[in-house]
């Protein structure tokens, strides 16, 4: 019998345990760090929006540089979040997905102090891509916004 209260104990305790890590908290400037601060980034305007040649060449990328791999052939995720819905994991503009491509998540937390707004399929971080060319990180770009159906 004690055993089994000290399981339930114990189970309880992680269980409260996993709730409290959950909750958004405030950091000490009172911000929400589950909130994308875009005030941090640069100005950034992909040059190839809506630009159907540019999206085909941004899924020629997708495939070449393994992004299939962590994120689905078609972006619906796997052992990472998917591109297609309306969870963005540290949102959603083009500053924001310039440069998480060009210095990965680790690089994007350093440089900007940016955290995760989302908790979707995040197994690690993301690497960097920074061997890609500007160009060709806006092409990716294109085709991820050829196959999103979310908003």
């Amino acid at each position: 019998m004690a055993k089994r209260g000290l399981k339930a104990l114990l189970l309880s305790s992680c269980l409260f345990l996993t709730y409290l890590v959950s909750l958004p908290v405030s950091s000490a400037e009172g911000e929400n760090p589950y909130k994308a601060n875009e005030s941090k980034l640069p100005p950034m305007k992909n040059p190839y929006e809506g630009d159907q040649k540019a999206a085909q060449d941004g899924r020629k990328l997708w495939f070449a540089n393994g992004c299939n791999g962590c994120h689905g052939g078609t972006g619906g995720g796997g052992m990472c979040p998917p591109v297609i819905n309306k969870v963005w994991v540290y949102g959603k503009s083009d500053a924001i997905l310039f440069n998480l491509i060009k210095l990965g998540s680790v690089g994007l937390r350093e440089k900007y102090g940016l955290v995760r707004i989302g908790r979707e399929n995040v197994v690690g971080d993301m690497p960097p891509f920074s061997s890609l060319s500007d160009e060709e990180i806006w092409k990716l770009i294109t085709y991820m916004r050829s196959i999103y159906k979310g908003d």
